[in-house]
């Protein structure tokens, strides 16, 4: 399962693709950024040649913006794909998956031939990182994947809370993979990267995606920053025409952008404290602490949760239900940040929906 599922949502309700106001899936609501989409119309002509395998225009946008060398970077269609880059050349024996996770980690883990571990994240309504329990498990050859900002929750967890476990891991020949997706959505981004710890050492690797905070998921992007050897072997035995014309363009653009992740910060603050002084008060739910561009809810029960949601779908609101994550259940829905507008919207849809729960509840009490 994953949100996003428009054309699925146009089944389900009816109607067209524009009247579904999805709620869903973790994107930036006012992208693509108009370089981008500027750069796409110029670059259409490009469609009747190859695109460049070498990806050698965009290492350079993405070194320069980052402070690392070209040969420290791999490109990917998505993040996925260079996740199942990393990890066909790793072939780690097992994989650490810290559940509640996007699913995609276990699934390229076993295409890679790794034996999966789950450890859970759940304390009691809170979500703690086990790594002190994997790094007393975990031997040389083992990958541990930490997802921070992390995906379902929304939370970040601080780089400096836990440098002493991640270099305790890799100094025993342990690999750790950093996904970073939803890092650019941190107003103290560039200090909470471990991009620049991963060119110099052989076991610990930072992904990157451009398709949440640049809204771009049709194109697809993403990129990671690796030890100069270990992207050295990942080149050298990958299809490097999976990354096409277009999105090579779109990502040099929006890389290149100095105005949108300003731009970015100040809807998303304006927003969370929305989100905070809305969704966070109503003591009918709990919500998780979250530093992103989504958050998620926990219901009293299973049966308040579909029927909100359900309700919320009749209005063309499209919410991710949380069912398929391992360590969750279905209490529990993630919502994506839109605009101010959007936000408002669902709140006064989701408000009315638990007024009528709670009221039907109560006369089939009496």
């Amino acid at each position: 399962m994953h949100g996003g599922r428009v054309y699925e949502y146009v089944e389900q309700r009816g109607g067209a693709v524009d009247e579904i106001v999805d709620f869903s899936a973790n994107l930036h609501p006012l992208g693509p950024p108009l370089s981008v989409l500027c750069a796409l119309q110029k670059a259409l002509p490009l469609v009747r040649h190859y695109p460049d395998a070498r990806h050698l225009r965009v290492k350079e946008v993405l070194a320069k913006r980052y402070g690392v060398w070209p040969e420290n970077l791999v490109c990917g269609n998505g993040a996925s794909e260079v996740l199942a880059l990393l990890l066909h050349t790793l072939a780690p024996k097992r994989t650490w998956v810290m559940e509640p996770a996007f699913h995609e980690y276990e699934a390229i883990a076993r295409r890679a031939g790794a034996q999966i571990e789950h450890v859970s994240m759940m304390s009691g309504i809170r979500f703690e990182l086990p790594l002190q329990k994997i790094a007393e498990s975990a031997h040389a050859g083992d990958c541990v994947i930490l997802n921070t900002p992390h995906n379902p929750s929304g939370m970040h967890v601080r780089k400096a809370d836990v440098s002493d476990m991640v270099h305790r891991l890799v100094s025993r020949n342990v690999d750790v993979l950093i996904d970073e997706s939803f890092l650019d959505f941190l107003e103290d981004e560039s200090s909470e990267s471990w991009m620049l710890e991963s060119t110099a050492n052989t076991h610990l690797h930072t992904i990157r995606s451009a398709t949440k905070v640049f809204a771009i998921p049709g194109l697809r992007f993403g990129f990671a920053v690796l030890h100069a050897d270990v992207a050295c072997k990942i080149e050298g035995d990958r299809d490097g025409w999976s990354v096409n014309a277009l999105a090579q363009e779109a990502a040099i653009a929006a890389y290149q952008d100095q105005e949108w992740m300003p731009k970015t910060i100040q809807w998303l603050v304006q927003q969370k404290a929305f989100i905070r002084s809305s969704w966070g008060l109503d003591p009918r739910i709990h919500v998780y602490p979250f530093a992103v561009n989504f958050f998620l809810v926990k219901f009293a029960n299973p049966a308040v949760c579909r029927f909100v949601q359900n309700e919320l779908q009749k209005n063309g609101f499209f919410v991710r239900n949380c069912d398929s994550f391992q360590a969750l259940y279905a209490s529990h829905i993630r919502i994506a940040i839109r605009t101010e507008e959007e936000n408002r919207a669902l709140w006064g849809a989701y408000l009315k929906a638990m007024d009528a729960y709670y009221s039907e509840s109560s006369l089939l009490q009496k």
